[in-house]
């Protein structure tokens, strides 16, 4: 079979340090809730965090955005609270899904070309809660 997605964790010395399933990233994605977003430096730092790691590098392609529909994928922002297009979902769509659950999506960057969630930083999931607390 295929092998499965890695996410790499890095020690501060920027040796290669060991590796989780990319199962585990969705995993995490799937504990943000309705109504919230979460960034990919949030997602990034609780791993590094749980690891004990100094930096991640995600390595996905488009069959793992394919899970799309399973895992809120579309709470996924980027540090700025802004809308990113992919292979499989659009910035429409990822806007359309953020609106459905109640978060304003307005227009961001030059002459307006991006968009991004309004008051991004109010609507952020705080992955500490899982950390100190658990699931």
């Amino acid at each position: 079979g295929k092998p499965e997605k890695t996410v790499g964790f890095f020690d501060i010395e920027n040796r290669y340090s060991g590796g989780v399933v990319y199962k585990k990233f969705l995993e995490l994605v799937a504990e943000v809730p309705q109504g919230f977003i979460t960034r990919y430096d949030g997602i990034c730092d609780y791993l590094c965090r749980k690891y004990k790691a100094e930096r991640v590098e995600f390595v996905h392609g488009t069959e793992d955005w394919q899970r799309s529909q399973e895992v809120p994928l579309w709470r996924v922002v980027s540090t700025r609270g802004v809308l990113s297009d992919s292979k499989v979902m659009s910035r429409e769509l990822q806007q359309e899904r953020l609106e459905s659950e109640g978060l304003t999506i307005v227009p961001c960057g030059v002459n307006n070309r991006s968009l991004m969630v309004k008051d991004y930083k109010l609507h952020l999931f705080d992955f500490n809660y899982i950390l100190y607390y658990g699931r």
